[in-house]
C-alpha cells in the first residue's frame, strides 16, 4: 500500500507539472508527450505495485477419478504409440521390399528413463521365412529385443 501512495504522489506532481508546462506554452506536441510519458508512469507503477503482491495461484487439475493428470505422462504415451506404429509400418514396408510373406506384425515398445526400446517384435509367419525375417530385421533388433516368428 505503500508504493501504491507513493506512487499516486508522483503521479500527482508530474500531472501539476504537465499543467504548468502547458499553460506556459500551448503546444500540441509537448501535451501529446506529457500525456504519453504520463501513462507509461502509471502503467509502469501499477505493474511494479501488482508484482510487489504475494499473490500464488497453485493447484492440481484432477480428472474424475480423482487422478491428477499430467501432460508428461501423456505425451510420453503418444510418443510410444507412434513409435510402435511407426516401426510396424516400417518392418512390413521391408517385409513386402523382400518378398516375405506374413499375416500379421506386433511390436511392443519399452520406456525407460526416457529411451525406447523394441522390447518384443511378433512376426507371424510361415516357418520357411522365419531366418529371412531374423535377417530382415536384424539392424531393428537389440540383444534386449525379444523376436518371435512363427505362425
Amino acid at each position: 500500500m505503500e508504493t501504491v501512495t507513493k506512487a499516486m504522489g508522483t503521479v500527482c506532481i508530474a500531472v501539476m507539472l504537465m499543467g504548468i508546462i502547458y499553460e506556459l506554452g500551448c503546444f500540441k506536441t509537448t501535451e501529446k508527450v506529457m500525456k504519453f510519458v504520463i501513462t507509461v508512469y502509471v502503467m509502469v507503477t501499477f505493474l511494479a505495485t501488482v508484482s510487489d503482491t504475494k499473490i500464488q495461484l497453485d493447484f492440481v487439475a484432477e480428472d474424475i477419478d480423482g487422478h491428477t493428470y499430467s501432460n508428461r505422462q501423456q505425451i510420453t504415451e503418444q510418443i510410444v504409440n507412434s513409435t510402435q506404429k511407426e516401426l510396424e509400418n516400417i518392418i512390413r514396408q521391408r517385409l513386402e521390399q523382400k518378398n516375405i510373406c506374413y499375416n500379421s506384425v506386433s511390436v511392443h515398445i519399452l520406456e525407460q528413463n526416457g529411451n525406447l526400446t523394441a522390447d518384443r517384435i511378433v512376426v507371424q509367419c510361415p516357418q520357411q521365412y522365419t531366418s529371412q525375417v531374423t535377417e530382415c530385421i536384424s539392424d531393428i533388433i537389440t540383444e534386449d529385443t525379444q523376436l518371435i516368428t512363427g505362425e
